[in-house]
């Protein structure tokens, strides 16, 4: 239903911007490249850290994910060789724990990383290499060994290698920093290619270009438009910045060239020099993304709640209130006629006892109630007196009974 989709989406959206928030406090940065089968990703990476260290080759050749990283593993002593990682479980890696990984020698990297058998390939989840430094090898423009941030280079299997590796490079774009998307001259943006960097969009307004083999191209202007009008279409903030963040080089044959130093030294600004890109925008435009949604929402919500409302009312004023009018002019004739018949019989009571003890005290009917009683003689004068008085008493007794008895049958 759509409330537990919604209550899905913003649990999502919750360690979404946990992540976020471990991302930005976290000094290091993480590069991801990614791109489409046989792009030269694997290339470009070695020519960035100018060591031959993953396995290159006119086949694809990287099945999983191969994190470089510029320091040590155990941060004491500076390695003499190249010290690989295999993971299995990524979740629970610890490289100060040996039960977590196995440790492989870098010749085996080709072998590994070209693999076809699949429960090696369940087995190992991802690479992580810790680079040996040769210091003959390492300049001071050096983009991984730069003394200024710990950089991690991640090479990742080809977007359309399988739906399954696709998925997972999908999944770990949230992970990381910078995003080197390497495109081939050759073949342009696949439908992987165009689908990533519309998923990226949701967070990264810029993605750091590169295409790769703009050597073998015949017509290079054409090449170049072609591609550049791509982008302008998939990622307008980067097309706007073109010259900073697309670049057209061959990573194989023209690492001394002025195209690739151009290239190097922009990515390295813009890792190093421009983190307020690389860090913060990203989570800038999440959350502008997700207030933006959350506002329309929001929005859609309260137009629905104010058209229920106002039909609510209709139907009230439609079905309800005719019936309770006629309900409360009923209720107001009825109290009239209550309060009419209430008067009515008050006024018929008190008439009835006003009369009643009218007749009573009359002169005529005390005369009468005095000559029921026999004159006895002189001497029971006073009894006399005294049966007078009792009849008189007697008399309006049951005058006084008769009229209350009027009244109640009135009432």
């Amino acid at each position: 239903s759509i409330p537990q989709l919604l209550d899905q989406k913003l649990t999502n959206c919750q360690k979404h911007l946990t992540n976020l928030s471990t991302r930005v406090s976290d000094t290091s940065s993480k590069v991801l490249v990614t791109g489409d089968l046989n792009s030269g990703k694997s290339t470009l990476v070695n020519a960035l850290l100018k060591q031959d260290i993953l396995p290159v080759d006119q086949q694809p050749c990287t099945s999983m994910f191969c994190e470089v990283v510029s320091s040590t593993p155990d941060n004491h002593q500076e390695p003499t060789t190249t010290i690989v990682h295999a993971i299995g479980n990524v979740s629970n890696y610890d490289r100060n724990n040996q039960d977590t990984y196995h440790q492989l020698e870098s010749r085996h990297l080709y072998k590994l990383l070209t693999s076809d058998d699949d429960e090696q390939e369940l087995a190992y989840k991802m690479l992580k290499i810790y680079t040996a430094r040769d210091q003959e090898r390492i300049t001071k423009d050096s983009l991984l060994y730069n003394d200024l941030v710990d950089v991690t280079l991640i090479d990742s299997p080809g977007l359309n290698t399988d739906s399954v590796k696709t998925t997972a490079v999908f999944a770990r774009e949230e992970e990381i920093d910078v995003v080197v998307f390497v495109v081939s001259a050759e073949n342009h943006f696949t439908l992987s290619g165009k689908e990533f960097l519309g998923n990226a969009a949701t967070e990264k307004t810029h993605i750091f270009i590169v295409v790769n083999r703009f050597d073998n191209i015949r017509d290079k202007e054409r090449c170049k438009r072609l591609i550049l009008d791509q982008i302008k279409q998939l990622s307008p903030a980067t097309y706007e910045q073109a010259d900073n963040l697309i670049h057209f080089i061959s990573a194989a044959h023209q690492i001394d060239s002025d195209d690739f130093s151009k290239m190097e030294q922009r990515l390295r600004s813009f890792i190093l020099n421009n983190r307020i890109q690389s860090k913060l925008l990203p989570a800038q435009n999440y959350l502008s993304n997700l207030l933006r949604d959350i506002y329309f929402i929001s929005t859609v919500n309260e137009s629905k709640s104010t058209e229920e409302l106002n039909q609510s009312q209709q139907n009230l004023d439609a079905n309800f209130l005719p019936g309770y009018s006629h309900f409360m002019n009923v209720q107001q004739s009825l109290q009239q006629s209550i309060d009419q018949l209430k008067s009515n019989t008050l006024t018929t009571i008190q008439s009835t006892v006003e009369n009643s003890l009218k007749t009573a005290a009359a002169q005529s009917t005390l005369e009468n109630c005095i000559r029921s009683i026999p004159y006895p003689g002189l001497l029971l004068t006073w009894q006399y007196a005294q049966d007078i008085l009792d009849s008189l008493s007697t008399h309006l007794e049951e005058a006084l009974i008769q009229t209350e008895r009027n009244a109640s049958n009135e009432t």
